[in-house]
């Protein structure tokens, strides 16, 4: 290989990505509440405990995690594979700054 050639790495997908983190670093508990898986870390982490989508989701989805989580005694906290203009827009409406992508 030359000094200018340019090496090709085919990456894993963020949905692949997301399995394999559940695979290896699994929740304590899940809950599928509405559009929304929403994990139990015990402590072990933002991402183990955060909710992801189970489906496409709206403004009218987020307030279902938001109150699982609080009736949970957490501060809501979300992942995407993919993070969409509605998700942002949902998010940054109600001050969601604990969210990862």
């Amino acid at each position: 290989m030359t000094a200018n050639a340019k090496l090709h790495l085919d990456l894993p997908s963020a949905e692949t990505l997301i399995e394999v983190c559940e695979a290896t670093w699994p929740a304590a508990s899940v809950d599928r509440v509405g559009a929304w898986i929403v994990r139990d870390g015990q402590g072990g982490g933002k991402r183990v405990s955060a909710a992801t989508e189970n489906w496409p989701t709206t403004e009218a989805d987020l307030p279902v995690a938001e109150k699982r989580c609080a009736t949970s005694g957490k501060i809501p906290c979300f992942k995407s594979a993919r993070v969409t203009n509605i998700l942002t827009r949902c998010w940054s409406s109600t001050a969601m700054l604990g969210w990862m992508r």
